[in-house]
């Protein structure tokens, strides 16, 4: 079970499902809010308004990975087999290569995106007032 801890020094933390010592894979964390996880990592966003991150780190912990910075307010996340999704709370809908790299915007929107999920083709994405698709 993966987890976050919310504030300044905020951390990525797991434990086995059935039970025991959590583990901090990541601290020194700046609002990390959404997480997703699968086999290669731990991928979630630090979502300061202004200079907010999408970072990574293994699943057995380390020095973790931005792989996209100044964004602003990055909330949600989402991973396929070759990227990392987000949502900007300024309206931004964009993917990195989850190895790396320049950010690629998808869409932009109005201000009041919150959640994110993908499929084959489509990134689907909350707001205050719809629910919307983006081709990848």
């Amino acid at each position: 079970v993966y987890w976050t801890t919310h504030g300044f020094n905020g951390a990525i933390r797991k434990v086995p499902k059935t039970g025991g010592t959590p583990v901090t894979l990541a601290n020194g964390q700046v609002f990390p809010r959404n997480m997703v996880v699968d086999s290669s990592g731990v991928y979630w966003t630090n979502q300061l308004y202004d200079g907010g991150t999408v970072r990574k780190v293994s699943l057995e912990g380390g020095t973790p990975i931005t792989l996209v910075a100044n964004q602003q307010g990055p909330f949600g996340v989402a991973i396929d087999a070759v990227h990392v999704y987000w949502v900007t709370l300024g309206g931004d809908i964009a993917r990195v290569p989850k190895s790396g790299g320049g950010p690629f915007a998808l869409a932009e929107w109005s201000y009041g995106l919150s959640g994110i999920v993908v499929d084959a083709s489509n990134a689907y994405l909350t707001s205050t007032q719809r629910i919307l698709r983006v081709a990848k």
